[in-house]
């Protein structure tokens, strides 16, 4: 991320009218999120500034990620380490107070939100059983997930499914990944073929989600 105030000013200076409302932390810093406390009182301001503005923040950094320091071969630092990285931030965001504190705030978790959704259950017996999880919280970390969004880059029918059924169909963002080499190909195709989606909830996908965000 980028230090807080150049943030806020950024979200401000992006966000100059209607119809220019969507912003991309953290792709430009490639120290990216993995070294920073993401409620710290210094990463606040751009938080702020997107709420005022209603702007979506959508999350999606460079390399490196987590993984990277670990094990560069086989681009496991992409296909692995993008997912750590989003759960990493879902998780910091929820656990840190920054989603209870800005209410309004709009985030879109690239890559299905990673393993957010697979982990949860475990976040929410952290916070059961040990305090320190709940400094922040009042509530278990599995009713934020309706609170964020994410895309429909999973690759996997099943991975989509699994996001889908505790966020609702309403939380899910469209996308592709192009122009990357790991884009989904014919995606409006793909996503039409999906048996579990309702018309009405591929309708919301493709883009009715999108224009609620961006009205």
């Amino acid at each position: 991320m980028q230090p807080a105030d150049a943030g806020r000013l950024g979200v401000d200076k992006r966000v100059g009218t209607r119809n220019d409302r969507a912003w991309t932390q953290g792709r430009d810093d490639k120290r990216s999120c993995q070294r920073q406390d993401l409620r710290r009182a210094g990463s606040l301001p751009p938080w702020q500034a997107a709420e005022r503005h209603g702007a979506l923040i959508f999350i999606h950094q460079g390399d490196p990620t987590l993984v990277t320091a670990r094990l560069e071969k086989y681009l496991l630092s992409n296909t692995i380490g993008n997912l750590v990285d989003r759960t990493v931030i879902f998780a910091s965001l929820v656990f840190g107070g920054v989603i209870d504190r800005f209410p309004g705030l709009k985030i879109c978790l690239a890559h299905g939100g990673g393993y957010s959704c697979i982990g949860i259950g475990h976040m929410d017996c952290g916070r059961q059983v040990r305090p320190e999880a709940r400094t922040h919280i009042e509530t278990p970390p599995s009713e934020y997930l309706r609170r964020v969004y994410s895309d429909t880059v999973t690759h996997r029918d099943s991975a989509l499914k699994m996001l889908v059924d505790p966020t609702g169909a309403e939380r899910i963002l469209f996308c592709t990944d192009w122009p990357a080499d790991m884009r989904i190909e014919n995606p409006v195709q793909w996503l039409n073929g999906l048996d579990f989606l309702t018309s009405d909830e591929k309708r919301m996908i493709l883009g009715c989600n999108a224009g609620m965000v961006f009205r």
